[in-house]
């Protein structure tokens, strides 16, 4: 079907079979005809049988040796067993709407130094919806925050993904680390639409996370970010040092005191730079 490349749907789930199907039957249903669909099982101690036989022949089902406690080991070992021209990404809890792979495929077949195809979100429980610009996304675009999101959103052209993967030591910000690498090879296309329903109800639990963590922890979840310093440069690494401090901020206790601590670990003026850029969307 040279028409229509084959894509590769990788869907990562962990402990979450029911949830899966709406994932499974998004990737399904895509107005695309030359898909195949493999959902990486990352170890889960729940039983994904009756998953597997509800979907045979229809869905390929891996599972890696041991649980990686993360979603990089899983979205690598689905990309390399892929056999796609493309690979697009899905985590368990989000849905594609229908037209999603014909739309980026379109984008990915007529641009030659597009290495990628983002697109729009709405979110499920506010129902907000993110349209970024049209156009490109260059490297200089996101040294300061992730303006792409999940990689949910992501369909990328296989043979990239052959000579990189997710860095399997990050349990935190891993797809932002992953978009840096990847934009150094090339653009990435946003399509000003929605193409993905993107589950947001654990963020609320996300944030509330945050807000109970001493410094000593948010550093801990900062490693993506001093990993990619000398890329990202000093005033990008700040910001992103500052966002983490005061992600929570709201749910905290004593809301004046942490704000007081953030100033004196970084400085004042880091503090009205975030917010200042906060205020424009840059976060």
């Amino acid at each position: 079907m040279e028409e229509f490349p084959l894509v590769t749907c990788v869907i990562i789930s962990y402990n979450r079979p029911k949830l899966a199907i709406e994932s499974i039957e998004s990737a399904l249903n895509q107005d695309y005809p030359n898909l195949e669909v493999i959902l990486v099982n990352d170890c889960s101690v729940e039983s994904y049988e009756e998953l597997e036989r509800k979907y045979e022949g229809r869905v390929r089902f891996l599972r890696t040796e041991k649980n990686s406690g993360g979603c990089s080991v899983p979205r690598n070992t689905g990309a390399a067993a892929a056999n796609g021209k493309y690979i697009a990404f899905l985590d368990d809890d989000d849905a594609w709407l229908p037209e999603k792979t014909k739309r980026q495929v379109d984008v990915l077949e007529k641009y030659d130094d597009v290495v990628a195809c983002s697109c729009g979100h709405q979110e499920t429980v506010s129902g907000l919806k993110k349209l970024p610009g049209e156009g490109v996304l260059q490297l200089s675009d996101i040294l300061m925050s992730n303006k792409i999101g999940p990689p949910s959103k992501l369909m990328i052209r296989a043979d990239l993904t052959s000579r990189m993967g997710f860095d399997p030591e990050l349990r935190h910000a891993e797809d932002w680390d992953y978009y840096l690498r990847v934009l150094s090879d090339g653009k990435i296309y946003v399509i000003p639409e929605v193409l993905l329903m993107y589950n947001t109800s654990h963020h609320e639990r996300m944030t509330n996370g945050f807000s109970k963590m001493s410094f000593e922890d948010m550093d801990k979840k900062l490693y993506a970010t001093r990993k990619n310093r000398a890329l990202i440069g000093e005033f990008n690494f700040e910001m992103r040092r500052v966002h983490y401090y005061l992600t929570g901020l709201k749910a905290r206790q004593h809301k004046l005191r942490h704000m007081i601590a953030v100033m004196h670990r970084t400085s004042p003026l880091a503090v009205m730079r975030y917010l200042y850029f906060r205020a424009k969307g840059e976060f």
